[in-house]
């Protein structure tokens, strides 16, 4: 099975769906121009992010913090969400009760040759199988 399309929501398990919205980008000027503070990606990497859809339609209550989502591009290795400050950023931490999403941008630092070739996979929970979403 391929990655889920852009634009698609999928089941990612614990009560969790998530999309990406629209396709990954090159935003590291973007990134440094934000925030002073934070700090250029290592030589040879860049910031790239990803638009994403985050919806709950569990029990009560949960933060999108329990959706891990992850890079792997051309070179088969995991990269983390994390570039310092960035607008638009999704918020992790808010609330979500069912029937409810947040919105934002996630941001990964990736090699520069796979800027353009990446897939995330995503798990609603510990337990949860990945799934694997298109970013272009």
């Amino acid at each position: 099975t391929g990655a889920v399309p852009i634009g698609t929501a999928n089941d990612v398990g614990e009560g969790w769906s998530f999309a990406v919205m629209s396709p990954a980008r090159d935003f590291t000027d973007l990134v440094m121009s934000d925030n002073s503070f934070n700090d250029p990606p290592p030589e040879g990497f860049r910031f790239v992010g990803v638009d994403v859809a985050i919806a709950y339609s569990g029990d009560g209550a949960g933060t999108a913090f329990d959706v891990t989502a992850k890079w792997v591009g051309d070179g088969n290795v995991q990269r983390d969400a994390f570039c310092g400050v960035v607008n638009g950023e999704i918020d992790v931490f808010a609330d979500v009760f069912a029937g409810g999403s947040v919105t934002g941008t996630m941001c990964f630092v990736v090699p520069q040759q796979e800027v353009g070739s990446g897939v995330l996979y995503v798990t609603g929970g510990f337990d949860s199988e990945p799934v694997y979403f298109a970013t272009r």
